[in-house]
């Protein structure tokens, strides 16, 4: 991904954990709401997908029972531009000051990779690459950032109303999956994740939040909508990225 910083080291464990967390999203602060788990008639095996970089992660998969194909987690992701000025890039400017090297290093969202996870959905190869926007959504969309979640282990933008509502709307005329409907109390963007550093950041968060208190988050800009494997890479090229909507 050009996108990415080559001088951050990207671990394959923030991949691992991707999985990870959405499988204990019932345990998690800051996992994506899980759906419509594996039908009982599969049975699961893990597999390996190449990400960003070349490397390898672990994805959880199935056969159906009728051979139809591997069951895969998939997401459909909401990415959002790098801030290089404004309210949201002097938030994130005052965390990478305040907090350790380590947290920054590991637990930092990479440049490139900022996203909203709007969708996760199990199914085939050939399911996915039929998920397609009948009508093409409105893009860029500017989220308005209302503060922080209050979440310990995560350090995650929220939105307001009228930005979930104005996703909704773009995403009426996404087709080929079940049940899409982003909720605002779950909507969130995530500048920092443990990733297997879960206690060194929790320390980290305290200080940010404290850093950054009264400042506004100002907005982020939105100008891609793709689907991917939970745990694949992020952008264009990227195996098991694809765009279904930009600008």
């Amino acid at each position: 991904n050009d996108h990415v910083r080559k001088d951050w080291p990207q671990p394959e464990n923030r991949r691992r954990n991707e999985v990870q967390e959405s499988e204990d999203a019932d345990k998690s602060q800051c996992s994506s709401s899980s759906f419509a788990a594996h039908a009982a008639a599969s049975h699961t095996k893990t597999t390996a997908v190449t990400g960003g970089g070349g490397q390898k992660s672990n994805v959880v998969a199935a056969e159906s029972k009728d051979g139809a194909g591997k069951i895969a987690k998939f997401v459909v992701v909401l990415m959002v531009k790098d801030p290089d000025a404004g309210a949201f890039f002097e938030v994130k400017e005052r965390c990478r000051l305040i907090c350790t090297p380590f947290v920054q290093q590991h637990c930092a969202q990479f440049e490139g990779t900022m996203h909203f996870t709007l969708h996760q959905q199990s199914m085939t190869e050939d399911q996915a690459s039929k998920v397609h926007f009948e009508t093409a959504p409105s893009l860029p969309l500017h989220m308005n950032l209302t503060g922080l979640m209050p979440w310990p282990s995560c350090l995650a933008a929220k939105v307001d109303a009228g930005s979930a509502q104005s996703l909704n709307k773009a995403l009426e005329g996404l087709k080929g999956l079940r049940g899409v409907d982003v909720k605002q109390s779950k909507l969130h963007l995530s500048m920092y994740r443990g990733y297997g550093n879960g206690v060194a950041l929790k320390t980290e968060i305290v200080k940010m939040k404290k850093a950054v208190s009264g400042l506004s988050c100002g907005r982020a800009v939105a100008y891609e909508i793709a689907i991917k494997v939970l745990g694949g890479g992020y952008g264009h090229g990227q195996e098991g990225y694809r765009v279904l909507a930009s600008c």
